[in-house]
């Protein structure tokens, strides 16, 4: 069901969503950048940094992967490389997301070296102290193993980090760490991944809030950097949210639905970053397990989104895109009483779009041709006739 307002959400709950969605399309673990956020958090508190900068932290270590998932994982990049092109695109990602230049800057540097050997070159207190602190943390994420008993290998886990003294870490940071870690507290956390929690506990109380505006705005990144995952679906992820935005105008919905609308065409692929490149772009037509690895995206959809509480309208429209009326479709195989009229919406604006975009393995349809597919999947029982009517005489 719709509804007809939005109230602000914390931004703690929008990022945390979207880092567990870079995390994803890295193989990570889903606390990945959770953890990294936490134990930087606790170090720039031990360093005694303000409250204002933070806020920062946490937003840098959050995001700091956002670069990394336009190049796939089987790419082949040497190290340095990889770690300039993956630190310049973050940068370039979050100059667009309106946060704090500190932030950008952060992640631009967060695999810089303590002595200067790093992609950039930069070193000792050149290096932000924030890219310091989210470089640490990042270093014992890569290490730590949860599934071991912390108390025989915390040892082991501090000394790969105090080996890199003054090499690639800088020793105040590496201090710090060794400081938080003294406690047990430290490991257990890190352990029990209950970060929600922790994070809510830890963050500065005045955090940022996300008005429907800056939803749109940080929903138009990330459409962004799942349409650039492949260059047949360059623009889908915009055509399904203007569409959207274009139906539910002429249909008289009021504009904070048709906002929602837009944010939820946005944001209906974005479960495609678990997706690997190789696949999307596969040249020719996908066999039974590839088909089933692009049948997961909408799942992923559903659990980023649901971690975002106050958006439950957007989650449905944008995760439901796949079901079929006739209760065919996927993940949950929904039946036609358990869609919303927004979802049936969404389905159609998904089916023609993607038809009249070009594939790898065809062109794209004209509109007439495309229209008369979207007929007899409505007669086969996937589409919703009075939605499939609605979309039509909206968008010719």
């Amino acid at each position: 069901m719709e509804r007809p307002y939005f109230n602000e959400i914390p931004s703690f709950h929008v990022f945390n969503a979207f880092s567990m969605a870079l995390d994803i399309a890295e193989c990570k673990s889903i606390n990945h950048a959770k953890r990294i956020a936490y134990i930087s958090i606790r170090l720039a508190r031990t360093l005694k940094l303000s409250e204002d900068k933070i806020k920062n932290v946490y937003y840098a270590a959050a995001l700091h992967d956002i670069g990394i998932n336009n190049y796939t994982r089987s790419d082949i990049l040497d190290k340095r490389t990889s770690w300039i092109v993956h630190c310049k695109k973050g940068e370039h990602i979050l100059k667009r997301m309106n946060l704090p230049e500190e932030v950008y800057i952060a992640i631009k540097y967060h695999h810089e070296r303590w002595d200067g050997k790093g992609p950039f070159e930069l070193s000792r207190y050149n290096i932000p102290i924030i890219s310091q602190i989210v470089s640490l943390a990042d270093e014992f994420d890569s290490i730590f193993d949860e599934s071991i008993d912390y108390i025989k290998a915390k040892d082991m886990f501090t000394k790969a980090i105090v080996k890199n003294k003054n090499k690639r870490l800088s020793p105040e940071v590496i201090d710090g760490f060794l400081e938080i870690s003294e406690g047990e507290r430290f490991w257990l956390d890190c352990k029990f991944n209950n970060f929600d929690y922790i994070l809510n506990k830890i963050l500065p109380k005045d955090m940022l809030s996300i008005n429907l505006e800056s939803l749109e705005n940080i929903s138009e990144v990330f459409a962004g950097i799942i349409d650039s995952k492949s260059k047949f679906t360059h623009n889908h992820s915009r055509g399904i949210a203007n569409k959207m935005h274009c139906v539910t105008n002429i249909l008289g919905y009021n504009q904070v639905i048709q906002k929602k609308a837009y944010i939820a065409g946005l944001l209906h692929d974005l479960g495609k970053i678990a997706v690997p490149n190789s696949i999307l772009n596969k040249n020719g037509k996908l066999d039974t397990y590839e088909r089933a690895i692009i049948n997961t995206h909408s799942y992923y959809t559903r659990l980023i989104l649901e971690q975002i509480p106050g958006i439950e309208d957007i989650t449905s429209w944008a995760a439901n895109h796949h079901e079929r009326v006739d209760g065919k479709g996927y993940p949950q195989r929904l039946l036609g009483y358990e869609l919303s009229d927004m979802d049936k919406l969404m389905c159609v604006c998904d089916v023609y779009q993607a038809l009249t975009e070009d594939r790898p393995y065809r062109k794209g349809m004209e509109a007439s041709k495309a229209w008369s597919i979207v007929d007899d999947m409505v007669i086969d029982g996937a589409l919703c006739p009075s939605a499939t009517k609605k979309v039509r005489l909206s968008l010719e």
